[in-house]
């Protein structure tokens, strides 16, 4: 990442803390957005696919560990043995076992997640994220990203009319 799309993504993230009450911490952007610093969640999308393997229960806990060591601590969640370690740090062990030991079958699994998500993201014409594509059966449908960002209720609401 370049300075100029460094100080675009604090711009947005500090309108989404505003927006949504998550938060984004000083140290996130003194350590991550910083020239040279990747911007890739593979090791994230690797986490995630260990977990859903492991303790499929627990994907959306390792999701938000994962998610505070980058935008609240600062940690280099692009750094495969970072995100292990996350995952070491949420009671995660095996997962992240399976990360560090680069298992064909959580490479294989988070291939196939990243390739269906992004037949989704194709068949609904989502360009980039945020991006909630709600599935009932074989249908599926994206909600807008405005009401990601606003109350939890609005949000809700037009969760369950889909």
């Amino acid at each position: 990442m370049d300075a100029g799309f460094a100080a675009y993504a604090w711009d947005n993230d500090r309108r989404i803390e505003a927006l949504t009450g998550q938060p984004f911490s000083h140290v996130y952007r003194e350590r991550i957005l910083q020239p040279g610093i990747a911007f890739d969640s593979t090791a994230a999308a690797l986490a995630l696919a260990a977990v859903g393997l492991d303790a499929p229960q627990r994907v959306f806990d390792a999701y938000k560990a994962i998610q505070h060591a980058r935008y609240v601590d600062g940690r280099d969640t692009s750094v495969r043995e970072e995100v292990a370690a996350v995952l070491d740090g949420a009671g995660l062990s095996a997962p992240a076992k399976r990360m560090r030991a680069a298992d064909p079958e959580v490479l294989a699994y988070a291939q196939c997640q990243i390739a269906h998500g992004r037949r989704l993201m194709a068949a609904h014409g989502a360009r980039g994220v945020p991006t909630l594509i709600l599935t009932a059966g074989e249908e599926h449908r994206i909600l807008p990203s405005q009401y990601l960002y606003g109350d939890r209720e609005t949000l809700l609401r037009h969760v369950n009319i889909a």
